[in-house]
This record gives structure tokens, C-alpha cells and sequence, in this order.
């Protein structure tokens, strides 16, 4: 079956953003609105575990008028990592622009100020098409005022090997890969984060099948990183682009190679941390 784009638009919560106490404070209700990309699917990591946002610190949702609708990454002191898709509606028609979202670390808001949609990307109704890299840029205001802790992440910059363990984040809501979608989201200041692994490496995107004992995305995770251990480093190694049906056990995701666009990350946000993957053995 084809699969679909995690964000659907406005699909997310309400977030409310506590400056003072440094977290995260969320609405106990996600707002649903279905899409018409193959099933609409909701904001979660399936089988995900809580953790407090400090565990992943250079990870944010996207924010637009209070509303998180993805995730995304620091990949410089001013710029954000985050799925394309995020910012085209049902129409596939450019729908939210360079100005128009927040992004938060340590609890404080950062405008954003130009976004820079991937040249090789085209939105359509089909989703994670090969040679079409689901990735957008976010350059961000008053980087000045970005706490020194929060590092950029580590691009990985050699192909992912099969069988390479991810660490897959992203803010929403829970639920199981046997039953789907539940209506619970993290407490406030957590996030929630699963394993998986790499299974298949295309040109453009690493998949994986959701098995027992796995982890999963889906909706509203769009743009979230999956991070791998490579060198003793955190690295990033993918964001999310999509999957199949609802992100059950049984079905498959997309998150977009980091390998094959760093020289394109590198080209807006400058010069960032490397790592590369580790050989295949024997």
C-alpha cells in the first residue's frame, strides 16, 4: 500500500509554552482533522517511551499559532532540520510561510525567518517518492539567545548500514502497535522517544517494517529525527517522512537519508558536526 505524510495539518495539540518554568506545557486533546493522503494518521511514537525534553535538547516541535504539527532538529546554532511536507496543506499548495512557526528549546520561543524547501522535493498525495528528499530548512531568529548547551546535531554522512539501531523522537500522541492511536499525550515537560532498526536503505529514504518489540512513527513526528550511535556520537542519520496505514504493527516507514542532503544542510546552515556510519562486517 502507498504511503502517507505524518503531519496531517492541524492534526496536533495545542501547545502552551511556559518560558518561566522551562517546559513544555500541553492541552490534554490533540485536534484531529484528516487529510486525504491514503488513512490520515495522527501524532505519536507507537510504543514509545516517556522521557524528559532535556534527554533530546536540540530536538522542538513546530509550532504555528500554538499548535505543534511537527518535529524537527538543530542542525546549526540557527537552523532547524524538519520534514517538507510540513509546510503544504491537502491540496498540496504551500500553505505556511518563512515567518510563520516557532520553535523551542529550554522552554524559549524562536520565530522562524526563512524556510528553504529541499529543490529536489514536490509535494503530491503520494508520499516519500524515491529521488524526492522530504526536507525543509529553518532559519530562525534571535539564535543569540539559544542556550550554550543546546549542541547542534551530528550529521551522518556515509550510507546507513542495514541493521543500524534508531533512536527515533518526536512529541504527541501515544499509543501501541497493536492497538494504534490513543488519546494520551505526554506529561508536561516529557517527549516520547523507541528503537527500531534499519531494515532497507534506498536511494533517498531508510525503511523498516513495525514489529513486536519496536517502536514506530507516524503523524506529527514528520521532520523528527532518528538518531544513531556512530563513533561514540549521537548522530542524526534520518527524519521522518511517513509510512503505511496507521502505523500498526505490520507497517512500513519512511524517514529521509541525512547522508545524501548534508551538503545541501551544510549550504544553508553552514559547516556542522560529522560522524559517519559504520562498514558493513564480514
Amino acid at each position: 500500500s502507498s504511503s502517507s505524510k505524518y503531519n496531517t495539518k492541524k492534526i496536533s495539540l495545542a501547545v502552551f509554552i511556559a518560558v518561566f518554568a522551562g517546559q513544555f506545557l500541553f492541552s490534554s486533546h490533540l485536534l484531529l482533522s484528516a487529510e486525504c493522503f491514503a488513512t490520515p494518521l495522527t501524532a505519536k511514537i507507537i510504543d514509545g517511551t516517556r522521557v524528559p525534553i532535556s534527554n533530546f535538547h536540540n530536538v522542538t516541535p513546530i509550532i504555528q499559532s500554538g499548535e505543534a504539527f511537527c518535529t524537527g532538529t538543530l542542525v546549526s546554532r540557527d537552523t532547524v532540520i524538519t520534514a517538507a511536507h510540513c509546510f503544504f496543506d491537502d491540496n498540496n499548495r504551500r500553505a505556511i510561510g518563512d515567518t510563520d512557526v516557532d520553535l523551542s528549546f529550554s522552554g524559549q520561543l524562536f520565530r522562524s525567518s526563512k524556510v528553504f524547501i529541499h529543490p529536489s522535493y514536490s509535494s503530491r498525495s503520494e508520499a516519500c517518492v524515491e529521488g524526492e528528499f522530504d526536507a525543509a530548512l529553518i532559519k530562525f531568529s534571535n539564535s543569540d539567545l539559544l542556550p550554550v548547551q543546546i549542541n547542534p546535531a551530528n550529521l551522518s554522512r556515509e550510507t546507513p548500514v542495514k541493521d543500524l539501531e534508531l533512536t527515533l523522537v518526536g512529541f504527541g500522541l501515544e499509543g501501541t502497535g497493536r492497538s494504534g492511536q490513543q488519546n494520551s499525550t505526554p506529561p508536561d515537560g516529557l517527549v516520547n522517544f523507541g528503537m527500531t532498526s534499519i531494515e532497507r536503505v534506498s536511494s533517498t529514504y531508510l525503511q523498516w517494517d513495525f514489529d513486536s518489540g519496536e517502536s514506530n512513527t507516524a503523524s506529527g513526528d514528520s521532520g523528527g529525527p532518528s538518531f544513531s550511535s556512530i563513533g561514540g556520537l549521537q548522530t542524526l542519520v534520518g527524519i521522518t517522512c511517513g509510512g503505511t496505514g496507521n502505523a500498526e504493527f505490520g507497517t512500513e516507514s519512511f524517514n529521509t537519508r541525512i547522508d545524501k542532503i548534508a551538503s545541501w544542510i551544510d549550504s544553508i546552515a553552514g559547516s556542522s558536526p560529522t560522524a559517519s556510519a559504520p562498514k558493513s562486517v564480514g
